[in-house]
């Protein structure tokens, strides 16, 4: 009688078949016992949709031996054939990135998921991307990240920002002021901002936003303040340092 020769990819199935069924019955645990997981393979359903040698293999790896919690050498030769016999290595518990489950690999899951500090989007490695100056997002270390500082100023490009200077009267038994200086510095007492846009004017010794402009009439005299820094008017003249204009005497008064 000839012998009888089987197509290859039968001898590879059924080779991956009995593989299967001698790891079951030299596995550590037998069914119904507790395996790494703890959970005893007959009421594991990971491999449920598969069939054959495949489910012989995925029973092997994941139910009875539990090798995506517990590997040991047994379990590489287990994805050896089962990658012969489906044309993948990866088995039903192994964990994968996209899968939605946070494994003890990744930091996130799944990718393009806000899933990270910060709403950080989860990358396609299910890693989470490092923090970076310029990514909109204020960190630990960061004052700002493209967005304004909190007293509106700009922020700067190493995400800090600049603490603002203002003209600063100083209280105490002699009062002065000063150009210039932190606002936080000037905050501590006796000490308190001037008007924004104001300078130190050393003769009255406080911080002024404007200047008196006096503006001689043929009928009646008038006045006008302009910002520091400003010219007056066609025809009027400074008036005394520190005065302002009194609209009901028209002239610049203290």
């Amino acid at each position: 009688m000839a012998p009888i020769i089987l197509p290859t990819r039968c001898v590879l199935r059924l080779g991956a078949a009995l593989l299967a069924v001698l790891a079951l019955a030299f596995a550590p645990h037998v069914a119904g016992a507790k395996t790494p997981d703890g959970v005893p393979p007959s009421q594991e359903t990971v491999c449920s949709d598969l069939q054959g040698a495949a489910f012989g293999l995925c029973n092997a790896y994941c139910e009875a031996q539990d090798c995506d919690v517990h590997p040991r050498p047994s379990c590489e030769q287990l994805r050896k054939n089962f990658l012969k016999l489906t044309g993948s290595p990866i088995f039903p518990c192994d964990a994968r990135c996209g899968d939605g489950v946070i494994q003890s690999t990744e930091q996130c899951d799944p990718p393009g998921s806000a899933a990270c500090p910060g709403d950080r989007v989860c990358t396609t490695d299910c890693t989470c991307p490092e923090p970076v100056c310029g990514d909109k997002i204020v960190d630990p270390g960061e004052q700002c990240d493209t967005n304004p500082c909190a007293d509106g100023s700009p922020c700067n490009d190493d995400c800090t920002c600049t603490e603002p200077l203002v003209c600063c009267d100083v209280g105490g038994d002699v009062p002065k002021c000063a150009d210039e200086v932190p606002l936080s510095q000037c905050l501590q007492a006796p000490g308190a901002p001037g008007p924004p846009g104001s300078i130190c004017d050393p003769e009255v010794a406080r911080c002024v936003a404007t200047q008196c402009c006096d503006c001689p009439n043929a009928t009646a005299p008038t006045c006008t303040d302009v910002a520091v820094g400003q010219p007056c008017p066609a025809g009027c003249t400074f008036g005394a340092p520190g005065t302002q204009c009194d609209p009901a005497s028209g002239m610049c008064a203290p």
